[in-house]
């Protein structure tokens, strides 16, 4: 669906804000800027009511949850989700309470997450909007904070705590089924891979796709079709500019990095890695939607690596202008025509709590 730039001109004001925030902040290198992102997502977040297809979705799941007894818990596919509306019914029947509980839990451990890991604190929130994951947390709630817990799990990966690693993500469970793949993740990152290996995982990635394209159609295309409407890959190229983006540029910056590569510490290894299967992920299975989801635990790692890619392979200046045409390309053709003009992720229009 199209909509007017009324409809959607505060999410482009709330995007150039946060922009602006992000390049201020290097001018003065504190968490302040940061900290004002963080606030500004919440708040923004918090103040909406019937904002994202899934809104009502979440009203009979909350009422549902209200009815229901502690010993329906395991019942329910997300359990822990079932137990935090549970809690919440118990103090107020008033959804609205849910919605902002559930964004205090998304963007608190999120700016927790970016603030322990990321070089460039204020570039991953910025990147966490325009790469689509704040529009997606608008709508998918439960996937949202297991993803954030993922995303705060990555630093047990670089300590080297499988324990506490997996703990994290067994939590994550509760909340979305999709965090199954988070339990892959680990072993992937702690095995060893060189230039030439990569290189060639990545050329077959490419080169597999049309082949998992026809096999794909052939057997599961009614699997798909069970999910959501299924589109073919020309078509999918031609109307969902989400997609486009989010293929296109990863690409190119994996093929930069894999020219550049070189020694890295076991920080940047290991966000490098979880970037490079998200490349290799969504080239085997793009445009299938029934993958999309469980994809979203390798691609979120975008806004750590970012940062990490513009620093360690490009001077100051060069690196200024490489981050301003990486976030002008996600702010334009995911943000803005992917999701904003084209409707994707269902946010828009925004409405304020004040107009309940």
């Amino acid at each position: 669906m199209h909509y007017t730039f009324s409809q959607y001109y505060i999410y482009v004001i709330f995007v150039a804000v946060m922009a602006a925030f992000s390049y201020l902040n290097k001018l003065n290198r504190t968490e302040v800027f940061s900290f004002f992102m963080y606030a500004i997502m919440l708040l923004f977040a918090v103040l909406r009511i019937d904002t994202g297809a899934d809104y009502s979705t979440y009203i009979e799941m909350h009422e549902e949850a209200g009815k229901s007894y502690f010993t329906d818990l395991f019942s329910f596919t997300e359990p822990l989700y079932f137990l935090l509306l549970k809690v919440l019914y118990f103090f107020s029947d008033d959804y609205w309470l849910m919605f902002a509980v559930v964004a205090i839990i998304i963007y608190t451990i999120l700016f927790l997450a970016v603030k322990k890991l990321s070089i460039d604190p204020a570039l991953s929130l910025l990147l966490y909007i325009i790469v689509a994951y704040y529009f997606i947390s608008i709508n998918q709630l439960r996937q949202s904070i297991s993803l954030v817990i993922f995303l705060y799990s990555i630093s047990s990966i670089i300590d080297k705590k499988p324990g506490k690693y997996y703990l994290l993500n067994i939590i994550g469970f509760g909340f979305h089924y999709s965090a199954v793949m988070a339990f892959l993740i680990y072993p992937i990152v702690n095995t060893s891979f060189s230039k030439k290996t990569l290189t060639i995982i990545f050329i077959l990635s490419i080169v597999l796709s049309p082949v998992i394209e026809k096999l794909f159609v052939t057997y599961l295309g009614e699997l798909d079709t069970l999910y959501t409407k299924y589109f073919d890959i020309e078509e999918y190229m031609e109307k969902n500019y989400l997609a486009l983006g989010k293929v296109i540029v990863p690409n190119l910056i994996l093929i930069y990095s894999l020219i550049k590569f070189k020694s890295f510490t076991r920080y940047e290894y290991s966000i490098f890695m979880i970037y490079f299967c998200s490349i290799v992920y969504y080239n085997i299975f793009f445009g299938k939607h029934i993958f999309i989801r469980p994809g979203m635990y390798f691609e979120i790692v975008t806004i750590l690596y970012i940062p990490i890619f513009i620093k360690k392979f490009f001077d100051l200046v060069t690196g200024f202008i490489i981050e301003t045409l990486i976030i002008l390309y996600y702010a334009f053709s995911v943000t803005l025509y992917g999701i904003l003009i084209n409707g994707g992720q269902g946010v828009v229009p925004y409405k304020l709590i004040f107009s309940r």
